[in-house]
């Protein structure tokens, strides 16, 4: 009886599967001994997976078979990437775990008045946290001067004693409302979230009058008249209820030059835009304002001659702006009615914008009377269009309907 000759497995014939195989047993056992697999190797039968496939051992003590594993020098991790050496760190942590020297420095320093500064706050060390002020100083250079010391935010208001007396009460750190009467002056209410007074006793300041206007129950704080204003101020009428103010003395030097208001017209005693028509700059046009106003504010125009000068189509000034018309007269006929509310040509708000005969039925154009006067009485037959169906055939279109 012939003998039959086994011929080892090269692991050349190994397929990928196989390989793939042997490195997966070698990692299950992570202990860095050798696993082997009978009948394939390339000498013995076997394949020595004591190294991981990485070219390094897996926990530093087992060696590294070359035969099985790639090249270390072409295949393996960068040298400038710390690996893991197998043994705990002082924190009881595995060293592949963030270096501690790169932990994120907020989570242990907190703030600092630098790292603040770069979004304009400052640093509060009670909570190392970033905020708006911790005193009134920081908010120097917000529109508002008080900190609120429990949201550390600049606010208008704390309590209603910083709040004038024409815009009482104070509520979210804001002037002009109120949701308790707390938040009032006293002898005020606050029965739908604004303050009210009841008398003089609630008023003062620059509004030391209590005006209540009709049968309401509570009124407002203000001045009608300059005689209830004290230390020479003057009551500034146009302003709501009126406002005490002090009155500027000199048109060149009692205003703020660089506000919206650097001239004093001592005529009423108020800082305004202009006084002559060179304050209001050469901003001509129809959007322009080149023009003084008696109000002391820069207008489009003075006069009808400031509008016609533009030919822009509105000639005549009205309270200080340009309008294409004052009644229907002043429109062509291509352009019928002058709409009361725009004081432009071509369209209309109510009947009496429109020529006699005509009305404004759907609150934009003027209709029917006179054809020659804009409107359009005319049919369709007038204007050229055919009906589109035949009554005298029952309703049904024939070759000479339209």
């Amino acid at each position: 009886m012939g003998t039959s000759s086994r011929t080892p497995l090269s692991f050349s014939g190994v397929s990928a599967v196989s390989a793939v195989l042997a490195v997966g047993l070698a990692l299950v056992g992570c202990s860095g001994a050798s696993a082997s697999i009978p009948g394939i190797g390339t000498e013995g039968g076997t394949i020595d997976t004591g190294g991981a496939p990485d070219g390094g051992p897996l926990d530093g003590s087992g060696p590294v078979d070359s035969t099985v594993a790639p090249d270390s020098a072409t295949v393996g991790p960068d040298s400038s990437v710390a690996v893991d050496s197998g043994k705990p760190t002082e924190g009881g942590l595995d060293s592949g775990a963030q270096d501690s020297t790169v932990a994120n420095p907020d989570s242990s320093v907190g703030c600092t008045a630098a790292n603040c500064a770069v979004t304009g706050q400052v640093c509060d060390p009670s909570s190392g946290a970033c905020v708006d002020c911790l005193t009134a100083a920081d908010c120097a250079g917000s529109s508002f001067g008080l900190c609120d010391p429990a949201s550390h935010t600049c606010v208008e208001c704390l309590g209603p004693a910083d709040c004038p007396y024409d815009t009482p009460g104070c509520s979210g750190g804001f002037c002009g409302s109120c949701v308790t009467q707390a938040d009032c002056p006293a002898n005020n209410a606050c029965p739908q979230g604004s303050c009210t007074c009841d008398g003089n006793a609630g008023c003062g300041g620059d509004a030391p009058t209590c005006i209540i206007q009709g049968s309401n129950v509570g009124g407002s704080c203000g001045c009608t008249a300059d005689s209830q204003c004290s230390g020479g101020q003057r009551c500034n009428t146009g302003a709501g209820n009126g406002v005490c103010f002090t009155p500027c003395t000199d048109p060149a030097a009692a205003c703020d030059p660089t506000s919206s208001q650097p001239v004093c017209m001592t005529s009423t005693g108020q800082c305004v835009q202009c006084l002559t028509d060179g304050d209001c700059g050469a901003d001509a046009g129809f959007f322009g304002t080149p023009f003084c106003g008696s109000m002391g504010t820069c207008v489009q125009c003075t006069t009808d001659s400031d509008c016609a000068s533009m030919g822009t189509g509105t000639p005549f000034c009205i309270d200080d702006a340009c309008a294409g018309c004052l009644t229907y007269q002043d429109c062509p006929a291509n352009m019928t009615g002058c709409n009361s509310s725009t004081l432009l040509c071509g369209s209309c708000t109510v009947d009496s914008d429109c020529p006699p005969g005509q009305t404004c039925p759907s609150a934009t154009t003027c209709t029917g009377g006179d054809a020659g006067m804009g409107g359009d009485a005319r049919g369709p037959e007038d204007a050229g269009i055919d009906a589109p169906f035949d009554a005298s055939d029952g309703g049904v279109a024939d070759a000479g309907d339209g």
